[in-house]
């Protein structure tokens, strides 16, 4: 339903997948190509880039199969602010209680949450997270979430870091969907300093159900 190469020019990025979303660049997010993992990547200098699309239907996964995943490569642990936040790399939320995020923290631990009442405990929240130091700074990695049933997957270049069994529907948010930040407070909370390719979102779809082995190309629309 999302598929992002960021192998466009300049400020122009578009989605590959047959749902054809139109992306909106803010700041100074750019399709680059003197750091990529495949072709060319989008750059964000943490202060106030991001990539976002308006919420759909197609990011309704409900209690269905679903898989998120890209390649990411992080600057630094902390956002562009200074501060001590997750650094984010897709959010969509309602409001500053309620959002879904995939990040990583300053400890270097990832983190995929949907947040309800500002917590991952009352119900209908869901946690996956590593431990802490799966992540450096300077260094590409595939980051996965994956949904196979009530089964929950968080992948680390193609290894289970955490898992979790939860009956709780993803919960579809009606706030942009949007790349390169964390939904905390509000909106651009924990801004990206880094990098990201292929970002990719399957509805229905749970592509790992066990330790694999990362894409080594561009995917392709399936």
């Amino acid at each position: 339903k999302l598929l992002l190469h960021a192998d466009g020019n300049g400020n122009e990025f578009a989605d590959s997948s047959a749902s054809s979303h139109t992306l909106t660049a803010t700041g100074n997010a750019l399709n680059f190509h003197l750091l990529s993992k495949f072709g060319k990547s989008a750059v964000f200098d943490g202060v106030g880039d991001t990539i976002s699309l308006p919420n759909s239907p197609d990011f309704d996964f409900g209690s269905g199969d679903f898989t998120i995943d890209l390649w990411v490569y992080l600057n630094n642990l902390n956002p562009g602010d200074g501060s001590n936040d997750p650094v984010g790399f897709i959010t969509q939320g309602t409001d500053g209680a309620n959002f879904n995020n995939l990040q990583a923290k300053d400890n270097g631990e990832l983190q995929f949450g949907q947040y309800v009442n500002n917590t991952t405990t009352d119900p209908g929240a869901i946690l996956l997270r590593s431990p802490p130091g799966e992540v450096v700074p300077g260094q590409w990695y595939h980051v996965a979430v994956v949904r196979n049933g009530n089964n929950f997957r968080l992948y680390k270049n193609g290894q289970v870091v955490d898992e979790t069994t939860d009956s709780d529907p993803y919960i579809a948010r009606p706030g942009n969907l949007t790349i390169g930040t964390y939904f905390g407070t509000s909106l651009n909370y924990g801004l990206l300093a880094g990098f990201i390719d292929e970002l990719r979102i399957s509805k229905g779809i749970a592509r790992w159900t066990s330790n694999f082995t990362p894409p080594t190309a561009p995917y392709t629309r399936d």
